[in-house]
C-alpha cells in the first residue's frame, strides 16, 4: 500500500489542528477517570487517540499517558468478572494492546498477561453462536471475539476460527438454487420490540462476515473450504439490491420474511458505505473485477448523499457521524485513488467541524444518544477520542491502521 496521504489543506487543516489541541488537552485529563476496559467507549480508545497523538506531535508525555491507561485497565481486569466480546470486553482490549505493540507506540506481550485465553474465547464463541442473543455480532458476539484470534496468527487461533465458521454455516439458509446464503439475527426495532430479521450490517450483520472471511481466507492455503460462505452472502446482497432512486440506498438495514425493500442511512454501521466497503474487500480477495466495480459503483453513489439530515448524520463520531464517513472515503481515496471519495471525505470533514459549536460540548462535540438527547462523550466509536484520530489521519501522513478494529482496513 502506497504511504498515507492526508487531507486537508489551508484553513479546514488550521481548523483541524486548532480542534485536534482542543480534544487532546481534554482526554490527556480523562486518563484519571478511566473506569472501563472499554474498546469503543471506554480506557482502550482513549489509549489508541494518546498514542497515536503523541506519535503526531512527537511527544512522549502522551505515549507514558497512553502507558497509564493499559495500566488501569489491566487492573479493572482482574478486579471484575470476565467479559469477552470486542466492543466492551477482554478481546477488543487485547486487540488494543497487540496493536499498539505491533506498531512500536509501547512494549507488551498479551498472552503473558492473558494465558490461557484463547482456550476460553473457543467455548465463548461457541456459546454465542448457539444460545446467544447477540449471535455472531461483531461487536457484541462471536465475531468479534474470532476476528481478535484471527489477529493472533497462530495455528491453534486458526483451528478455533475453524469451530467457529462450522458453527456459523449450521445458522446459515442455503439457496442451491440462487447460489445464495443468508442468516438470522436478532436486533431491537424504534419499538424496541427484539426480532429475528437478515441483518445487512457491517456493525452487527452479514457485511460483518462478508469483511471478515476477506481477511481469514486471505491468510489460510485450503481457500475452497469457506468460499461458499462468502460467494453466497455476497450473491445474496446483489439479490437483494434497491433502486437507489426510490430508497435512496442500494441495501436495506435488514429484511424480515416479508422482504420488505427499506432505506438505510449513510454510516459505517449501517448501510451501504460500510457493505460496499466488504464487499470490495471481497472482490480484492477473490480477485473478481466484475464484484469489484459492482462494489465500487456502490461507493460511488454514496458520494452523492451528502445532506447531513437526510442521511441522519446528526454528529460528527465514527459509528454514524460525519468524521465516519469522511474517514472511510478517506481510506477509500488512499487505496484507490479516485478523486470522488477525496472530494467526499474532505466535504464529510468539514461538515464535522462546523458539528463542534456546543458550549457546554467536548471541544465543542456532542454525541446523539436517542430522541432530541444530547450528551457529552469522550469515548473511540462516538465521541472526542474516534473524531481526534480521524481529525490525524486528515492532516498529516500517519497511517490510521487503527481502522482495522472498525473492519475498515
Amino acid at each position: 500500500m502506497s504511504q498515507w496521504k492526508p487531507l486537508l489543506t489551508g484553513n479546514s487543516k488550521k481548523a483541524a489542528e486548532i480542534k485536534l489541541g482542543e480534544i487532546a488537552a481534554i482526554l490527556s485529563l480523562e486518563v484519571k477517570n478511566v473506569d472501563s476496559i472499554n474498546l469503543m467507549g471506554g480506557g482502550g480508545g482513549l489509549s489508541l487517540f494518546l498514542a497515536y497523538y503523541g506519535r503526531y506531535k512527537g511527544s512522549n508525555e502522551h505515549i507514558d499517558l497512553c502507558n497509564d491507561v493499559l495500566n488501569k485497565i489491566i487492573d479493572l481486569c482482574n478486579e471484575t468478572d470476565p467479559y469477552y466480546p470486542f466492543a466492551e470486553g477482554i478481546t477488543g482490549m487485547c486487540w488494543t494492546m497487540q496493536h499498539l505493540n505491533d506498531n512500536n507506540f509501547i512494549e507488551a506481550n498479551v498472552n503473558e498477561l492473558f494465558t490461557d485465553l484463547d482456550e476460553i474465547l473457543k467455548d465463548e464463541i461457541i456459546y454465542f453462536i448457539q444460545e446467544s442473543d447477540f449471535g455472531y455480532d461483531f461487536f457484541h458476539g462471536a465475531l468479534g471475539m474470532a476476528f481478535y484470534l484471527l489477529k493472533n496468527n497462530n495455528k491453534k487461533c486458526d483451528e478455533y476460527i475453524e469451530l467457529f465458521l462450522n458453527e456459523l454455516k449450521k445458522k446459515c439458509n442455503y439457496n442451491n438454487a440462487l447460489k445464495t446464503v443468508k442468516l438470522k439475527s436478532k436486533v431491537s426495532d424504534r419499538k424496541l420490540e427484539v426480532r429475528s430479521v437478515y441483518n445487512f450490517s457491517l456493525s452487527h450483520g452479514m457485511a460483518g462476515i462478508i469483511n471478515f472471511l476477506a481477511k481469514y481466507i486471505q491468510k489460510i492455503e485450503n481457500k475452497e473450504e469457506h468460499l461458499q460462505l462468502l460467494t453466497g452472502l455476497i450473491n445474496y446482497f446483489k439479490n437483494h439490491e434497491q433502486d437507489p432512486n426510490v430508497y435512496k440506498s442500494y441495501f436495506p438495514n435488514w429484511l424480515d420474511e416479508t422482504e420488505t425493500p427499506n432505506s438505510s442511512r449513510l454510516a459505517w454501521c449501517y448501510g451501504d458505505l460500510g457493505i460496499g466497503l466488504s464487499l470490495y474487500r471481497a472482490a480484492n480477495l477473490l480477485n473478481d473485477d466484475n464484484l469489484k466495480q459492482y462494489s465500487l459503483s456502490v461507493l460511488k453513489h454514496t458520494t452523492t448523499r451528502i445532506n447531513p439530515e437526510v442521511e441522519q448524520v446528526y454528529d460528527a463520531g465514527l459509528c454514524h457521524g460525519a468524521t465516519g464517513n469522511a474517514h472511510i472515503y478517506h481510506r477509500l481515496f488512499n487505496e484507490t485513488g479516485i478523486e470522488e471519495f477525496r472530494n467526499t471525505a474532505i466535504y464529510w470533514h468539514e461538515v464535522g467541524l462546523r458539528m463542534a459549536k456546543y458550549k457546554d460540548g467536548l471541544a465543542g462535540y456532542k454525541y446523539l444518544a436517542g430522541a432530541n438527547k444530547l450528551v457529552n462523550d469522550t469515548g473511540f466509536l462516538n465521541g472526542i477520542a474516534g473524531i481526534g484520530l480521524s481529525l490525524i489521519s486528515a492532516i498529516s501522513d500517519i497511517e490510521p491502521k487503527w481502522d482495522e478494529c472498525l473492519l475498515i482496513s
